[in-house]
């Protein structure tokens, strides 16, 4: 992962945990925190998405499309709010 990659990464997932974290102790005191939690779920996806592709990008086709399958669901769940795997 080149330096600039590890930085962005870092940074995401470390506003990520943050902005989740504060999401859950506001979300005890009051459930108005609904943006701050889905921003913090879109930093979080974006690290997972990419330190996997790092790992599937060098592995053989079908691992490829099993990541693209997941990214897919990932996404539409978020979309429409079917799932909630974090």
């Amino acid at each position: 992962m080149k330096k600039q990659n590890a930085d962005l990464v870092g940074l995401l997932s470390f506003v990520g945990l943050i902005l989740a974290t504060l999401f859950y102790l506001f979300s005890v005191f009051d459930g108005r925190f609904l943006v701050l939690y889905n921003i913090s779920y879109i930093c979080l996806l974006i690290v997972v998405f990419y330190t996997a592709w790092e790992f599937v990008g060098k592995r053989h086709k079908v691992w490829r499309i099993v990541y693209y399958a997941i990214v897919l669901l990932m996404v539409l769940g978020f979309v429409f709010g079917s799932f909630d795997i974090l």
